[in-house]
């Protein structure tokens, strides 16, 4: 049997190339971590040393979309040297299980789809690289080139099909 190919394993967001909004997407997830998981502590549903290891997987992955996008410093990457592609897809695989439950929840909810979508496109592109040394950044720079190769592969064959109909 062979290898699956890029659009036969790949989620929705991951077909039509990078998505730069996935840096503003986990941003966001971020950003919602810090305003409730507090409360999740001082309830005791959480303990400090998960919530900051979980803290740290989320800006490990902002930063590999962030430089991705390149839209951030690159030596801001070199902060996460200790963070494996595999810690970084169990927060990513916990992530997407809520997203799932607020999808089903709320079937007609365009933005919890899109944002389960777009989980399920970010898991993809991670897992897609071996774990190493410095996977952040080693990541967010592939994931660059991957996308641009990508892009450059899409577009010969929309021209392709473009000059196929003109004949």
């Amino acid at each position: 049997m062979n290898a699956p190919t890029f659009a036969q394993d790949a989620p929705a967001h991951a077909l039509d190339g990078f998505h730069a909004e996935f840096a503003e997407f986990a941003r966001w997830m971020l950003d919602e971590r810090r305003r409730a998981w507090p409360a999740m502590v001082d309830a005791g549903k959480m303990t400090e040393q998960v919530r900051a290891q979980r803290y740290r997987m989320m800006e490990a992955i902002e930063a590999i979309w962030l430089g991705a996008a390149d839209l951030g410093e690159a030596g801001w990457l070199y902060a996460f040297n200790d963070i494996g592609r595999d810690d970084l897809l169990v927060e990513l695989a916990t992530t997407i299980k809520g997203a799932q439950a607020k999808r089903e929840a709320a079937p007609d909810d365009r933005l919890a789809a899109d944002r389960h979508e777009a989980l399920l496109a970010m898991h993809w592109w991670i897992s897609r690289f071996a774990d190493r040394r410095n996977f952040v950044i080693c990541r967010a720079l592939t994931l660059r080139a991957d996308t641009i190769d990508l892009q450059l592969a899409f577009a010969a064959q929309r021209d392709g099909t473009a000059e196929r109909k003109a004949a």
